[in-house]
Formats: structure tokens, C-alpha cells, sequence
């Protein structure tokens, strides 16, 4: 479905995308976050997945609980953070395309929208929050994890959406 003059880049990467929905600590810190990552299809089957939020439906280009491929791991890590209002499966395509040139990707669903004053809010929580993701990256990827060994931690990036690209900024050190 690409158009004719369009870039290489947007062209879909050599791995299939997994994609599983997480639930990352709990009680007054629980996140509730998604991770995308290349993928094994020995089936063939079509890259489809509808990502259920409070915002609605997104159909997305992923396989459900799909088998990590390890061939090419560990892959490197990008944490996302979507823009006020969304979530992180709002940004499905883009995630999706990272996973697909061999990135995992986590992203948060933030949940700062409900607070009376929510950019000031935002501004200390999601650093934490993101923060948060990266000790729950460590931990899986480490030996007896979910995912051990598939993600390189000494490869990783934090990218973002308006506000989310102001999280990835302070996550830089900006």
C-alpha cells in the first residue's frame, strides 16, 4: 500500500513485530504499558492486532504474544512516551516500524491526563514513570526474565510525541 515515490525507510523492516501488553509494578505505581519487539511467524501469519484503551481501539500490524526472535539479539531498547491525551499503542504504526527494523520498544501508557494541573504533573511523572520502564526492561531482560538476554541495555533511546518528546528530552538530560 505504499506509495510509488515512497522512501526506503518507509518501507516494513526485515522482522516480524510481536507485541504484548504489560502491567508494570503495582498499586500507586502501576503503568500499564505495551512492548514491541521483532518476532518469530513460522505460520505466515498476517501482522494484525487491535490495541484495546481507554481511548478507544487501534488496529495495529503486530502478532499478539508472539515468540521473540533471538536470532539477532539483543536488540536495543526505545522507550516511548506518546503525547497528552493519547497512549502509547496510539502510536502503534511508528512503534511498530522501529520493532520491525529489530528495536524493542516500550511504551507507557501515562497516566497523568486525569490531574488538575496535568502538564506540571507530567513534567516530574513521566521522567519517573519512564524511569520505571527502564528498571522493568532491566529486570526481564536479565537471566530467568521474560525476555532474558533480547535486550541490549547498553543501546537505548527515549523518544517521544509533544509531550512525550519533552519527557524524552528530560530523559536525556535536556
Amino acid at each position: 500500500g505504499l506509495r510509488p515515490d515512497a522512501p526506503i525507510y518507509a518501507v516494513h523492516g526485515p522482522y516480524w513485530v510481536g507485541y504484548k501488553p504489560l502491567v508494570i509494578g503495582e498499586g500507586t505505581s502501576k503503568l500499564e504499558a505495551g512492548i514491541w519487539y521483532p518476532a518469530l511467524n513460522p505460520k505466515g501469519d498476517k501482522e494484525q492486532v487491535t490495541y484495546t484503551t481507554s481511548v478507544g481501539d487501534f488496529h495495529g500490524h503486530a502478532l499478539l504474544n508472539a515468540v521473540v526472535d533471538s536470532s539477532k539479539g539483543p536488540y536495543p531498547l526505545v522507550v516511548f512516551s506518546h503525547g497528552t491525551g493519547g497512549t502509547g499503542t496510539g502510536y502503534g504504526t511508528i512503534i511498530e516500524h522501529f520493532a520491525s527494523y529489530g528495536f524493542v520498544v516500550i511504551a507507557p501508557n501515562h497516566n497523568d491526563q486525569q490531574e488538575a494541573n496535568s502538564w506540571a504533573v507530567a513534567e516530574i511523572d513521566r521522567p519517573r514513570q519512564d524511569i520505571q520502564v527502564l528498571d522493568y526492561a532491566e529486570k526481564i531482560t536479565a537471566a530467568g526474565g521474560d525476555m532474558a538476554g533480547l535486550i541490549d541495555m547498553s543501546r537505548v533511546a527515549a523518544a517521544g510525541h509533544s509531550q512525550g518528546g519533552s519527557t524524552a528530552l528530560t530523559m536525556g538530560g535536556a
